[in-house]
């Protein structure tokens, strides 16, 4: 299905019956990396399943410009009014999980429960290594923008992480996202927050999660052993144990 949410088209898949739940998948997949555990909280929580494509991925249009996260909270407010959907609970994995926290915090009348998954959020310690390739990776860029000949010359390195790589006009947009650290939102969440996390996630590790379980009052931290940064990939099996009895909305 499709929506028109701030003069955007915006891809969305719904299903099921009950509560409201709102899926917010991460960086560089859409909406169909979140389909199996659309279908487990459908079928195991008795719950309505709204996943989103998020605006620059799928089949929903690319922000007009590079956007922050505090825009993409924007946009969810806009498409739960769009879709007449006054409280939900929230479902963030990775980059989804950020816009989750912040959305929470400033909305918390709207936001029953939270699940975040292995969710980004904390900014790491920047080491003088980082520094001195974002440095670099500046240097390079002015040197292909002042030189077009130089633009795919193998002779200059391509620097950035994989995503940075692979983000193509949405480089702006992941550059901002992932400086921000979301630690005093976090602080501000007040309502009951399930954490799921990969054991060996490489990418926002188990540490992250334990800031976050410190910072929000009386969250729930359920490690997934032997998964890594998509837990509902590496052990489904653990993780239909876990979601829908904290999802399952009780009259």
């Amino acid at each position: 299905m499709k929506v028109v949410v701030d003069g955007l088209s915006i891809y969305y898949e719904a299903q099921g019956k009950g509560q409201p739940v709102v899926l917010l998948h991460g960086w560089g997949v859409d909406s169909s990396n979140l389909r199996a555990v659309s279908s487990l909280l459908k079928n195991s929580a008795g719950v309505r399943v709204y996943s989103i494509d998020l605006p620059g991925f799928g089949y929903s249009d690319p922000p007009p410009q590079d956007w922050d996260v505090q825009d993409y909270v924007h946009f969810l407010e806009a498409f739960l009014g769009c879709l007449e959907l006054e409280k939900v609970s929230l479902f963030g994995h990775s980059f989804g999980g950020r816009i989750a926290i912040k959305f929470t915090a400033q909305h918390p009348g709207r936001v029953e429960k939270l699940v975040l998954v292995d969710s980004a959020g904390i900014k790491p310690k920047r080491k003088a290594s980082y520094y001195y390739k974002v440095g670099l990776a500046k240097l390079l860029k002015r040197l292909r923008k002042t030189f077009p000949a130089m633009k795919n010359s193998r002779l200059l390195p391509q620097l950035g992480s994989t995503d940075y790589q692979k983000a193509g006009a949405l480089r702006g947009t992941l550059v901002k996202v992932v400086n921000e650290d979301l630690r005093q939102e976090l602080s501000a969440i007040r309502c009951p927050t399930l954490l799921i996390w990969g054991e060996k996630d490489a990418e926002t590790p188990l540490a992250d999660a334990q800031i976050m379980q410190e910072l929000i009052a009386g969250a729930q931290l359920e490690v997934i052993r032997g998964a890594g940064h998509f837990p509902f990939q590496d052990n489904f099996a653990a993780f239909e144990n876990i979601l829908p009895a904290f999802l399952k909305h009780n009259e």
